[in-house]
């Protein structure tokens, strides 16, 4: 015979509902916007000077799928870096914008300044876009100006020194010696290339259409930590409703065991009998 489960089945967890709290609207920008786009700016830098020392971690795999996987590993940390901190900037937006309400009820005035820093839906997006202007300007520049790169030139190497002396092979390998100048195309490209170096490393050093067609994709993949902010703020509601709920079931947890306390106390003296 098999044995008999006597065991009681867990009971599930409820899920805490959010609550919701009403609060003021602001503005699409405000004195702490500028701070926050500097924020997402440095994020940008911070990104840029990690994918410069690992780089050769990235280009070092032969194998595609392992570059694949390493540009997303490294482009969703950062992404979901920047998606915390517009979590944090939300809750601190919605968290003044309830107590801004609150006052606006009880007929209390504030400021402009104060009217302006309460919680807007696009606010994050607007500090996000303004924090990565720069680098996307230089994307949409590369996007259009970039070619495929078909010839890079290389080092000679040392045992043609004493053939260069003859006119024939001399005029012929005059092109290796010479420096040209930097374009402002090279410049940029050096920029968005450090910024979107995961993707970069796809290509590999071989597949130039490839290298291409990712450059031109540029201003899209720029904009990938930004966008990471700018969904992040959006949830600063959320998150403020489920610490409400937390506050809540802890309070209601708190009554019940203050309402078994008293229950005990009154039966204490029955027993005693």
């Amino acid at each position: 015979m098999g044995a008999v489960e006597t065991g009681k089945k867990p009971t599930p967890k409820k899920k805490v509902k959010p609550i919701h709290k009403p609060y003021s609207k602001g503005r699409l920008w405000d004195k702490a916007s500028l701070k926050r786009a500097t924020s997402v700016l440095g994020l940008v830098f911070i990104s840029m000077f990690v994918y410069l020392i690992t780089g050769s971690l990235l280009l070092s795999s032969g194998s595609l799928f392992i570059r694949v996987i390493l540009c997303f590993v490294f482009t969703g940390l950062f992404a979901f870096i920047a998606y915390t901190n517009g979590i944090n900037a939300g809750f601190q937006d919605v968290t003044f914008s309830e107590i801004a309400y609150q006052r606006q009820e009880g007929g209390k005035q504030f400021t402009d300044d104060e009217a302006a820093k309460c919680y807007h839906p696009m606010k994050g997006v607007v500090s996000a876009v303004a924090g990565v202007a720069p680098f996307f300007l230089l994307a949409v520049i590369l996007s259009i100006t970039t070619q495929p790169q078909y010839f890079v030139k290389s080092a000679l190497p040392g045992w043609l020194a004493s053939l260069e002396r003859r006119t024939e092979i001399g005029n012929a390998l005059r092109f290796y010696h010479q420096n040209d100048p930097w374009q402002v195309t090279d410049v940029i490209r050096v920029i968005i290339r450090m910024i979107i170096m995961p993707f970069i490393t796809l290509a590999g050093g071989e597949d130039i259409w490839l290298a291409a067609t990712i450059e031109r994709l540029s201003p899209l993949l720029v904009l990938i930590l930004p966008a990471g902010y700018a969904i992040g703020y959006l949830g600063g509601p959320d998150a403020r409703a489920k610490m409400h709920a937390g506050i809540a079931a802890s309070i209601r947890k708190r009554r019940r065991r203050e309402k078994k306390r008293v229950e005990q106390r009154r039966r204490e003296p029955e027993q005693l009998v």
